[in-house]
C-alpha cells in the first residue's frame, strides 16, 4: 500500500485509464475530478479494476447523495 492507502496496482490502473483517455480523446478518463451518474461510475470503476488486474468492484453509500466506488484485488473474509 502507498502512504495514501491506495494499492500500487490501482494507481497503475488509473495511469493506464488516463493514457487510454488521452489516446482516444475521451475527456471522462483524463479529468482529475468528475461528477458522473451511477452508471458511468460503475463503468469507470470496472475499467480501472480491469486495467489494474483486480477482479472485484464495490460501492459504499457515504450519505444520501454520494457513493464511493472501489476496485478490489481479492475477496477476504474477516472474522
Amino acid at each position: 500500500m502507498t502512504d495514501g492507502g491506495i494499492h500500487p496496482n490501482a494507481l497503475e490502473g488509473v495511469t493506464q485509464s488516463r493514457e487510454v483517455g488521452e489516446q482516444k480523446a475521451w475527456d471522462i478518463l483524463t479529468n482529475w475530478m468528475l461528477l458522473v451518474d451511477e452508471h458511468a461510475a460503475w463503468h469507470l470503476t470496472k475499467l480501472t479494476a480491469h486495467l489494474s488486474n483486480m477482479s472485484l468492484v464495490y460501492r459504499v453509500k457515504v450519505n444520501d447523495a454520494n457513493y464511493h466506488y472501489y476496485a478490489i484485488e481479492r475477496r477476504v473474509w474477516a472474522i
